[in-house]
């Protein structure tokens, strides 16, 4: 008697086994853990990350600019310091995509496209290992290793999207590597929108010189080989890279931002000596212990169990290194170009992924309970604005709206990006668009003034600054209090506004003698110590660089 065969699984059915298979769990949890590290505030390292860039704020202003007026800045128009000077934005098509969600839903449209992004890069950094391992296992357990690092760069900017199409440009330029030719004809799209979004599309062009190069010559030193490509790959990849460097030059502002990432390193080194991302990493934070564990770990597997390396692998990964080291900012990028490493070697260890002993029913509760969580720990609109009311002088914004005779105003970068957001009709003094600034020499006035540097009176007098809008409890806020020049005018538990009660600002403030956070008496230059101690603890809390610069800035 013959038995009936059975039929096989209907396309609807194969979906589904696909969709709640063991590998899109894992991916699951690590959509879970990016999305940890961006909004819950207890994870580890630095979480709840939502408000803790400054940045955001003038980004989307622009990109609000942008959709309303449908042109793009070609002058400052935001500041009293340096306005009119020559300005364009750079990020331009980042701000739009930033200022479109916060149209969609206002605040909380900004918190969603931020765990959208963080999410993606997760996934992508999670597909990239695969990708390298061929074991799910061992590419989701390297991913959350290198999570804590990569979520450096999980703050609301056009960074953040820009990382994203490395990821890209890195799987198209691996799938290319195990013979899908194709994979590569999607680049040049990726890099006519990278170019509009952020200037770090110079990393996928250093990408694409590291596999170019790598691929020119054949040799094999024990653990480390190259692979000579056919040279209709070599023609091929030559031909993408130069058209991917043609797609970054259309612009609305036509070659300019294509150049904008070399003036920034050859022109601007103040502005990246008192910038807290451009600063070397410091192993006593969170961020450099996590670094260095990661590092220690990929030297210990390669005593342990040693695995070749290809050439362009290992270019990649000591630029990082040495780049993380002397940049922080360049953490997440060691992140990306880790994970894959990390795979490879679990990947021998850890058994391979079997479809036909898969539990899609288990794997469907379990992507279910992931998917339930990340949205109870998500914040609400309600905690979201009392988050933003914590941080931002939110209060103090609603004063000078009503107060519009307040002049010239002094404030910090980070407070000036939210005023120009939160209230563009007050010019600012100041805002995260340090290279303008420092074009026009307001940043190292800044910088004086922040850190209580040399004649203070003569900056409050260079630019008629007859108001301060400062942070309860930071050095400067004692500073003014302690003087009989300054009055409070306005002040809630976050923010505090001063106004100048004469002009006689010379002299006579220079023996102001300022009382301690202990409680006795001391002469300024203690009291600068004290708010430079002060200043760094909070910035060790933060995991940023102990070095004092305005305004720390995340990563």
């Amino acid at each position: 008697m013959i038995k009936p065969q059975t039929p096989p699984a209907g396309g609807l059915r194969r979906i589904l086994l696909k969709v709640f298979s063991f590998p899109v769990f894992l991916g699951a949890m690590v959509c879970a853990c990016a999305v940890a590290m961006t909004v819950w505030d207890q994870a580890p390292v630095i979480a709840g990350k939502i408000f803790v860039e400054g940045d955001t704020w003038w980004h989307l202003a622009v990109g609000e600019q942008i959709l309303s007026a449908h042109v793009w800045p070609t002058h400052d128009i935001y500041s009293f310091t340096v306005r009119g000077s020559p300005w364009i934005a750079y990020e331009w098509l980042g701000e739009v995509v930033m200022a479109l969600a916060t149209r969609i839903a206002k605040v909380q449209g900004l918190a969603v496209l931020l765990v959208i992004l963080a999410v993606g890069m997760g996934l992508l950094i999670y597909y990239y290992a695969w990708l390298r391992s061929r074991n799910c296992k061992a590419a989701a357990i390297a991913t959350i290793l290198v999570l804590p690092v990569a979520s450096a760069t999980f703050t609301m900017r056009p960074q953040l999207m820009g990382y994203v199409l490395l990821l890209i440009t890195l799987i198209c330029l691996e799938r290319f590597q195990q013979g899908h030719a194709r994979a590569l004809w999607i680049l040049p799209a990726v890099y006519l929108i990278w170019g509009n979004v952020h200037g770090n599309f110079i990393l996928g062009l250093f990408v694409l010189g590291v596999y170019w190069v790598t691929g020119l010559a054949e040799f094999r030193l024990n653990s480390l080989e190259a692979v000579r490509r056919p040279a209709r790959q070599r023609i091929q990849l030559s031909g993408i890279s130069l058209l991917c460097l043609l797609s970054i030059m259309v612009t609305p502002y036509g070659a300019r931002l294509a150049v904008y990432p070399v003036e920034s390193v050859t022109q601007q080194r103040f502005m990246m000596e008192v910038t807290t991302e451009w600063e070397s990493l410091q192993f006593s934070t969170d961020f450099g212990r996590v670094f260095l564990l990661l590092i220690l770990a990929i030297l210990l597997l390669q005593v342990v169990a040693p695995a070749s390396y290809k050439l362009e692998t290992l270019v990649l990964l000591l630029f990082t290194i040495v780049e993380s080291c002397i940049h922080a900012r360049f953490l997440v990028f060691f992140a990306i170009i880790a994970a894959p490493v990390l795979a490879t070697y679990s990947a021998s260890w850890l058994p391979p992924y079997k479809p036909d002993k898969d539990h899609p029913i288990a794997n469907a509760i379990l992507i279910g309970a992931v998917a339930v969580m990340v949205v109870v720990f998500f914040p609400s609109s309600a905690k979201l604005q009392r988050i933003l009311a914590a941080t931002f002088p939110v209060g103090a914004v609603q004063y000078l709206k009503q107060h519009p005779e307040v002049g010239n105003m002094y404030n910090t970068d980070v407070w000036g990006s939210y005023l120009i957001w939160a209230n563009p009709e007050r010019k600012v003094f100041i805002d995260g668009r340090f290279d303008i600034y420092q074009y026009g020499g307001v940043l190292q006035d800044y910088f004086n003034l922040t850190n209580f540097r040399g004649n203070l009176d003569s900056v409050w007098g260079k630019y008629d600054l007859q108001a301060a809008l400062v942070k309860h409890g930071d050095p400067m806020s004692f500073y003014l209090q302690a003087s009989p020049h300054w009055k409070v005018i306005y002040q809630d538990p976050t923010s505090m506004i001063f106004s100048r009660v004469d002009e006689g600002l010379g002299a006579r403030t220079r023996g102001t003698r300022i009382r301690g956070l202990d409680g006795h008496l001391s002469n300024r230059a203690d009291y600068r110590a004290v708010g430079h101690h002060l200043a760094n603890r909070n910035n060790q809390r933060r995991g940023m660089s102990p070095r004092g610069t305005p305004e720390p800035r995340s990563l």
